[in-house]
């Protein structure tokens, strides 16, 4: 055991990505806003599509709570709208079991 700094991530990898709108290229970054958590707030960051059905999400600070397996939902900044969900992935990027 640690200190609770220690648990924050400053980014995550998702996949099993679904895509609402139209797809942004591969490598373009957005700035957005990701919920990692089901009653949580969004955090801020930048979201990049990295393949097909993966994008990773680099936060502006360090987020806590960032669990592989659990659901991420990213905004476009003001919140208005869902851009995409995903499924995060272990630090490592390894599928899960």
């Amino acid at each position: 055991v640690g200190p609770s700094e220690r648990l924050g991530r400053r980014q995550l990898e998702a996949a099993d990505v679904t895509w609402l709108g139209a797809l942004p290229p591969v490598g373009e970054r957005l700035r957005a806003r990701a919920q990692v958590r089901a009653h949580g707030r969004a955090h801020p960051g930048w979201v990049e599509r990295t393949a097909e059905q993966a994008f990773r999400f680099v936060f502006d600070d360090d987020v806590q709570a960032v669990v592989p397996g659990q659901a991420v939902v990213v905004y476009d900044e003001p919140d208005a709208q869902v851009l995409m969900s995903g499924w995060i992935l272990p630090k490592d990027n390894s599928p899960l079991v």
